[in-house]
């Protein structure tokens, strides 16, 4: 799976939750075989986090099995790893 981060989308934002506790998002596309990539939202810990520009896959480390032992995505633990040679701040 290629998750993509590209320019002038990469900065992240700061949203809100239902208690008013601020987390940051960062957009990214995801391409699953459909003829476009899909927008996602990935939680990151903060700004200085972000990931930079590039193409990257889901990191093993972001999947976990739930309590019916079906393998998911951990929306709030969800890591990328570069394709290339790309850092993870952003530029």
């Amino acid at each position: 799976m290629i998750v993509e981060i590209l320019k002038d989308y990469h900065l992240p934002t700061t949203k809100l939750t239902r208690d008013n506790k601020p987390y940051t998002v960062q957009k990214a596309f995801v391409y699953l075989g459909g003829a476009f990539p899909q927008e996602i939202e990935i939680r990151v810990e903060s700004a200085a986090h972000a990931y930079s520009v590039g193409k990257y896959t889901v990191a093993v480390e972001s999947f976990q099995v739930n309590q019916y032992r079906k393998l998911e995505l951990n929306n709030y633990r969800m890591r990328l790893d570069p394709l290339s040679n790309s850092s993870s701040k952003v530029s």
